[in-house]
């Protein structure tokens, strides 16, 4: 019996792993970023609608390459995702990693040097 649940769990674990290669951030209108060091945010600002297109626009172009976390990640650069005023969604840039909640789940995928830099520009993070 515990060998048959254990198998099962085994199964499904595999299944979400393999199953969740690709991630889809909902429509957004709204973006507020904080900037955490030794866990408080040190600085907060909200990204303009031309920023907030730019991010939707990265996330259409990097749904790929995204593994399921299940584990807790202290704030680094953080924006919460809005859409008609209530959240939808967050990213915590740690690094070359990008964590992303979204209704379905937590992700993670490490970026390239560009493809960090990138995102950091396009929240406004280096200015």
């Amino acid at each position: 019996m515990m060998m048959k649940l254990g198998r099962s769990v085994g199964a499904l674990l595999l299944i979400t792993v393999l199953s969740a290669c690709n991630v889809e951030v909902p429509a957004i209108d709204s973006a507020k970023v904080a900037q955490y060091e030794s866990g408080k945010p040190q600085k907060t600002w909200e990204l303009n609608r031309s920023e907030i297109a730019a991010l939707s626009q990265w996330f259409q172009r990097h749904q790929d390459g995204w593994s399921p976390t299940f584990t807790t990640y202290a704030p680094g650069l953080n924006v919460v995702l809005g859409n008609a005023k209530r959240p939808v969604g967050g990213l915590n840039i740690l690094g070359n990693r990008l964590v992303v909640n979204v209704e379905r789940g937590q992700y993670i995928r490490e970026l390239s040097p560009e493809e960090i830099s990138s995102l950091r520009t396009l929240v406004r993070a280096d200015g």
